[in-house]
């Protein structure tokens, strides 16, 4: 059975790490969690790259990729020469253009898209996890291989605050999930 992701992509400009301002609301509470939301583009995109996707959208991306069922949520994020982004340096310099809250009955999330043992992209956000059959998830890692590619989805819960950075900016326990079915929703605030 295949990971199947249902997403809603907003129709407005996003942009990438190295652009002015924020799309999002400049305040930040000590009462809420919060997740990472943001698609890192992959190795294939760098600051040497076509300017169109540097002021490109999820939609435009995808179209790009002819990828299907893949999850992109704004901004998007290149780095210099392709590597995955530093997060600590996002932290520190991009809040809070690169979090969304984690509201009641969400998760954390990072979406990871693998092929040939190799990151093809990585989008992190706020969603709802459901394994079919079974209801809700609230942690673990859930991966599979879909026409060729390695799909893993790992999800968390972040601790309230900004204390500590959320969950889902790295994993490292694996759950293999044969017969496993996400339905994922994000709400971009």
């Amino acid at each position: 059975m295949r990971l199947i992701f249902n997403v809603l992509l907003a129709n407005s400009l996003f942009f990438v790490i190295n652009s002015q301002g924020a799309n999002k609301n400049e305040t930040l509470s000590e009462n809420w969690r919060y997740c990472y939301e943001f698609t890192w583009l992959g190795p294939d995109f760098n600051n040497h790259s076509s300017s169109s996707i540097l002021n490109g959208t999820c939609k435009s991306y995808l179209n790009e990729k002819r990828a299907k069922n893949i999850p992109c949520s704004p901004p998007l994020v290149i780095t210099e020469d392709g590597t995955p982004p530093n997060m600590t340096w996002l932290w520190e310099k991009k809040l809070p253009s690169i979090l969304c809250i984690q509201s009641e009955n969400k998760v954390c999330a990072k979406y990871t898209y693998k092929f040939n043992n190799k990151v093809h992209n990585i989008t992190y956000m706020c969603t709802k996890a459901v394994q079919k059959n079974k209801g809700p998830l609230t942690s673990g890692c859930y991966s599979q291989t879909v026409d060729g590619y390695d799909v893993e989805a790992c999800i968390c819960n972040s601790d309230v605050g900004l204390r500590t950075r959320p969950c889902n900016k790295s994993f490292k326990a694996h759950i293999n999930a044969v017969f496993l079915l996400f339905a994922l929703i994000y709400l971009i605030l």
